[in-house]
């Protein structure tokens, strides 16, 4: 019955828009000092645990904390009730969304990074032109350098190496007091008489000892551990 009333900080200060969430229970003092009224909020009056709009919260917890929070995987969300961070990301189109809709970050399955344009300077550190990776936050779902989990060398991947191995030599033909060729004999000493003599064939075969691998893929993935990851939206 008293009407509205200015809402403050323990120090005085409006509190932020946005910043207290439905449902959630308050504690407040009622000020009248005869010239201006308000409340003053005790404590902390932001149950969004200090996470600021955009940020994220891990957590070991299956849900989010509050209606503030959503899991962040590639879904749609109203641009309309969500029209302060929509407005901070930039006002991204719908895209795949229907009308009055835009998609947030889908970080299912990754690990997040500084953007490579941090401040607005390129390291060059961490690029895809393909995806615009580490330079857009709103490039939802671009992958970073290593798409999979597995990669499989190629032989331009393997350190420079010499085979090394064995020959064998086998000589055909058979010795005894001459050889014979087309049913002609042709002697020791003496001129020679029948048909020509053939060439003798050595053939040569070579075994290398293998120096290389099976083309296996090998992991790309750090030792990690599974969390929940939350969006602060609202």
């Amino acid at each position: 019955g008293i009407g509205a009333h200015p809402l403050l900080t323990a120090f005085g200060a409006p509190v932020p828009s946005g910043s207290m969430v439905a449902g959630r229970i308050y504690t407040a003092t009622f000020i009248n000092s005869g010239v201006n009224t308000s409340f003053k909020v005790h404590g902390n009056f932001d149950d969004a645990y200090n996470i600021p709009l955009g940020g994220l919260l891990w957590s070991t917890n299956p849900s989010p904390p509050n209606s503030s929070f959503v899991a962040p995987s590639g879904q749609c969300i109203s641009a309309t009730t969500y029209a302060t961070y929509w407005a901070m990301v930039g006002s991204p189109g719908s895209g795949v969304c229907s009308g009055g809709e835009f998609q947030i970050l889908d970080i299912r399955g990754r690990a997040p990074v500084a953007l490579d344009t941090l401040n607005g300077v390129a390291a060059n550190r961490l690029t895809s032109s393909s995806a615009g990776c580490g330079t857009a936050m709103t490039s939802v779902g671009s992958v970073c350098a290593l798409a999979s989990q597995t990669s499989s060398l190629t032989t331009s991947n393997l350190p420079p190496y010499t085979p090394v191995g064995t020959i064998s030599n086998v000589l055909g033909g058979s010795f005894t007091q001459g050889l014979r060729l087309t049913g002609s004999l042709v002697a020791y000493g003496g001129a020679a008489s029948g048909a020509a003599p053939g060439d003798i064939v050595v053939s040569s075969t070579f075994t290398g000892t293998p120096q290389g691998g099976a083309s296996q893929g090998f992991s790309n993935v750090m030792p990690v551990v599974g969390l929940m990851p939350y969006l602060r939206i609202l």
